[in-house]
């Protein structure tokens, strides 16, 4: 599993929430570009039925490939959590939490909420 597929399990994605979060229309994809790292890098996102991303390292003009490996470093890590950072702030203001991935728990978690007003607790991750 990579790092967007960590960070967006569980929730669905609101594609109008992404346009007004910036993301902008090419072709059939939306896509989304910040910068991170004091200007050194962008982060190029990529919606096609789920977000895709990468990092290009602005001095150079090519991308920035080893946020994704498992290399011990502090620079490596700073790249790979400010990256986290902003597919996360994308999922708290663009996505919705799936609690339950079953059809039938689906159906009866609207059930209780519609008849008694609740929504299930979740003591524990």
């Amino acid at each position: 599993m990579n790092i967007e597929d960590e960070v967006f399990d569980k929730y669905t994605i609101d594609i109008e929430k992404l346009k007004e979060y910036g993301f902008q229309k090419e072709g059939k994809k939306l896509l989304y570009r910040t910068n991170i790292m004091n200007d050194k890098f962008t982060v190029v996102l990529e919606y096609d039925k789920k977000i895709q991303g990468k990092i290009i390292e602005l001095e150079f003009d090519e991308e920035y490939t080893n946020f994704r490996r498992e290399i011990l470093g502090e620079f490596h890590a700073q790249v790979k959590q400010e990256f986290i950072q902003v597919l996360k702030d994308i999922r708290n203001e663009c996505c919705i939490r799936n609690d339950f991935h079953f059809s039938q728990t689906i159906r009866i978690n609207k059930y209780f909420q519609q008849k008694y007003h609740v929504s299930p607790e979740f003591l524990w991750d």
